[in-house]
């Protein structure tokens, strides 16, 4: 069915059908006791209040025009499901997973864990989570995206960001451990987990984190030939110096028809070495590589006991600092291998032994 009201609309219950129309000109408030499975429209244009002491469903669309209150101990809003406002605030006493979209000029969610999953959208100009557990993840070749159209604070115990998910600001971000009355971000989170996958600032990122990982899923190398060239050189005996053949210079001899080398750098000798061979130089280039990403367009500020850039990218277009404890920045090292494979040839003056009379 279908409730409409022009002003106000107040519903106190113990269960509601979720697959109707709650439509109010103005205001309303929705109180339950029981699961709810909203699969219907409810929308406001004022203020929107909706608590239930049990588990939400969201199916459909949510949405104020002014401030949304949602308030419920789970909350799953599905792929179809759409939760916004102009200010959008969800408290969850346990578990909120998204897969679809919430959004809001202030987007506020407060949860024990948050998982936002696959084409799970978490939109705000304004984007303050708090949550003991943050998981930011891919799901069926879909990457989830948490971003703020102007600044985000997260407060968070563990953050979990992985395999191509994105946390973005257009303006400043702060990391930390809980939330402040501002909703800003402060104190230390207990760890970071950035696994290829992204967490980029337009401005300025600030992360305070006891442990930060930002680890490469998939680096594959591969001994690759560059180079594959013929040589001709020669030395003097006794030096090290090698010259290209076409600069030695071996039309002198002397009386008895021993050549002489003589070489650019004018030393000369009549036993020397010439060398014919190839050259093949083979060296490990990256196949295929999957980093961490943590990036800003002004400055990084890193504060952590511990922080672990494991083949990944700490990148800030100003200032990169912090007091950081201990500092793992690991690359896989490759080869490089020169091989000559060709022949040596030992040109001297070969000295006769007089014969005894």
């Amino acid at each position: 069915g279908t409730l409409i009201a022009g002003k106000q609309v107040d519903i106190n219950a113990e269960a509601l059908s979720g697959d109707g129309q709650l439509l109010s000109q103005g205001d309303m408030a929705v109180t339950l006791t029981e699961d709810f499975h909203h699969t219907g429209n409810t929308v406001a244009n004022g203020n929107l209040t909706l608590k239930t002491t049990g588990n939400l469903l969201n199916d459909r669309q949510i949405k104020a025009g002014r401030a949304l209150h949602l308030d419920a101990h789970n909350l799953t809003n599905s792929a179809a499901g759409e939760i916004s406002a102009g200010q959008t605030q969800i408290q969850v006493h346990d578990t909120l997973n998204n897969t679809g979209l919430i959004d809001g000029g202030l987007t506020h969610l407060t949860a024990n864990t948050l998982n936002n999953t696959g084409t799970g959208r978490i939109y705000g100009d304004q984007l303050a989570l708090q949550t003991g557990t943050l998981n930011n993840s891919a799901q069926d070749g879909k990457a989830a995206v948490i971003a703020a159209r102007d600044r985000l604070d997260i407060g968070t115990g563990i953050l979990n960001n992985s395999h191509h998910a994105q946390i973005y600001s257009v303006g400043d971000m702060h990391i930390g451990g809980q939330l402040d009355n501002s909703l800003t971000a402060t104190g230390q989170a207990r760890e970071l987990n950035n696994h290829a996958a992204t967490i980029e600032a337009g401005k300025n990122l600030k992360i305070q984190a006891e442990q930060i990982h930002n680890t490469n899923a998939g680096l594959v190398t591969q001994v690759v030939e560059t180079e594959k060239s013929r040589h001709h050189d020669a030395v003097l005996s006794g030096q090290t110096t090698r010259y290209d053949w076409s600069q030695v210079d071996t039309s002198r001899h002397n009386k008895y028809g021993v050549h002489d080398a003589i070489m650019p750098d004018g030393s000369r000798s009549n036993d020397f070495y010439e060398y014919q061979y190839t050259r093949t130089v083979k060296e490990t280039q990256v196949k295929q590589s999957d980093p961490g990403k943590i990036l800003a367009g002004g400055n990084i500020t890193l504060n952590s006991a511990e922080v672990t850039n494991h083949d990944s990218q700490i990148v800030a277009g100003g200032e990169l600092n912090g007091e950081i404890g201990e500092l793992h920045n690991i690359a896989t090292q490759g080869e490089r291998i020169t091989t000559d494979k060709g022949r040596q040839t030992h040109w001297y003056a070969k000295k006769k032994r007089l014969k005894p009379r």
